[in-house]
């Protein structure tokens, strides 16, 4: 199913997000190579219709150290197209990123 995430990014890709969804497959499992054909296809057949409206897609790692719980899930975003001249991230060590 497709659900609006409860906390969007504002930007990525340095542009700014319209748009926030997450695909969250039907059975819970640790990464893609755990589906079997028929739900494979499925998740690929939902994906690619969010992709043909214009939604860029992300997923982590199995190892990411970002994730909170193990689990497959593919985020969707629509962007503005319009790159930012700069970039403050929030993380530590602080830094200023410069698009040119």
């Amino acid at each position: 199913k497709v659900i609006r995430n409860r906390t969007p990014y504002s930007l990525w890709d340095d542009q700014r997000v319209l748009d926030h969804l997450m695909v969250i497959p039907t059975r819970h499992t640790a990464k893609l190579g755990d589906f079997d054909n028929d739900e494979a296809r499925e998740l690929i057949s939902l994906i690619d219709e969010y992709e043909e409206q214009g939604y860029c897609l992300y997923a982590r790692a199995l190892h990411s150290k970002v994730r909170s719980v193990v689990h497959q899930h593919t985020h969707l975003m629509k962007l503005d197209g319009k790159k930012r001249n700069f970039l403050l991230m929030a993380r530590k060590p602080w830094y200023f990123r410069i698009s040119k």
